[in-house]
């Protein structure tokens, strides 16, 4: 029975496509519309920018120096442009040749950035003058002891300041990328096609839905009803695993997606998320009305809507829904398995993945216990 629906289930071409081919693709695709976009609009690239000396003091003097200072070597932020003439530098700003001007007053920096300013120039510029400001105090008495090591330690904070998109520590486990989010739906997605697996088992074993003659030898075969129940199961859920397996494989090798390095969470997922997906279609398959390929379409309708409402085509709204009706991020699947994964994979703290997690087990036990009920209970006076 194990290997005849093992077979019966690697047969079904509309399964394996939904399942596997489909999701597959629909990330390659994603791929090629914003792979490492991310990176690209959060690189800190060297920006080209002036100083404009209005004050000959320490704090212009000192502040000459670290502009030196970090606009030297490979790490460099800056690349300051050798021009003195003060005309000359505000026409090179408002003409785009340079990114930005530090105007250094008497105590204070200003900034002066070309007229379509990118908003990481102006944060960068702005980040760097507001850093020596409140910093000036500890370079001046760094620079008069002579105590290099504490120069470049406030050069290295000022760098690292900088960087402004890098995540605080403790909180996510890898750098976040919000076009992640969408991979990570289509494999949810992909998981939750294996419903079509559960529906096609209940027609397997129901005479009145199914193909007759292979429902009717089920019904009227010596092995118990709950052994039956229990291997077409498992043959299921043995390949729904395996593509869900290799579907995660693939977006993190081939398109580079993190899955986090948590192995034993990951499997939890996996499983989890799957046994859900053959339960879920089960209640399909004993619920819905028609033929074994209308509770299929039905269940298809079903899962693309939850789909759609965790954000596979629009990541922020399940942020949106969040806020207005909270309600149905807590009892949409998708939703809760994006979140589970989405916080499996970038969050240092693993409560509010399990916290999904134990919610998923929890309604598949309660799928599994009404399906088990009632394909036991079934019986055909036409057999």
């Amino acid at each position: 029975m194990f290997k005849y629906s093992l077979k019966k289930t690697l047969s079904n071409k509309m399964f394996i496509f939904w399942s596997l081919i489909f999701p597959v693709t629909l990330m390659y695709f994603f791929h090629l519309a914003f792979g490492g976009l991310y990176d690209i609009e959060n690189r800190i690239d060297v920006r080209d920018a002036a100083v404009i000396y209005e004050a000959d003091n320490e704090f212009a003097s000192y502040f000459g120096a670290v502009l030196d200072e970090i606009s030297e070597g490979d790490e460099a932020i800056l690349n300051l442009v050798d021009e003195e003439d003060e005309q000359t530098i505000l026409r090179m700003v408002s003409e785009g040749e340079i990114s930005g001007v530090f105007i250094v007053k008497e105590d204070t920096i200003e900034i002066a950035v070309e007229p379509k300013y990118n908003s990481n120039d102006s944060m960068i510029l702005k980040t760097i003058a507001d850093y020596y400001v409140r910093e000036y105090d500890l370079i001046r008495d760094a620079v008069l002891t002579g105590d290099q090591g504490a120069v470049n330690s406030i050069i290295d904070g000022m760098s690292a300041e900088v960087d402004y998109m890098s995540e605080e520590q403790g909180v996510f486990a890898e750098k976040t990328d919000p076009y992640n989010w969408y991979y990570y739906s289509t494999i949810v997605m992909g998981i939750l096609f294996q419903a079509m697996a559960g529906i096609n088992m209940v027609a397997e074993l129901q005479a009145d839905v199914g193909e007759r003659k292979v429902a009717m030898r089920t019904s009227v075969s010596p092995v118990s009803k709950l052994k039956l129940i229990i291997t077409a199961f498992l043959s299921r859920l043995v390949v729904s695993l395996c593509i869900s397996t290799f579907s995660i494989i693939c977006m993190n090798k081939f398109f580079e997606v993190p899955v986090g390095n948590r192995l034993p969470q990951l499997i939890l997922f996996i499983l989890a998320a799957n046994m859900f997906a053959l339960s879920m279609g089960e209640m399909f398959g004993l619920f819905f009305k028609g033929s074994v390929s209308t509770r299929g379409n039905k269940g298809t309708a079903l899962i693309m809507t939850s789909v759609f409402i965790s954000g596979e085509m629009i990541a922020t709204l399940p942020g949106l829904i969040e806020r207005y009706v909270p309600v149905i991020n807590d009892i949409n699947p998708a939703t809760v398995l994006n979140m589970a994964l989405y916080r499996l994979v970038y969050y240092e703290d693993l409560t509010t993945f399990y916290i999904e997690i134990v919610k998923i087990i929890l309604i598949t036990v309660v799928f599994l216990g009404i399906a088990t009920m009632r394909l036991r209970r079934q019986k055909y006076a036409s057999v």
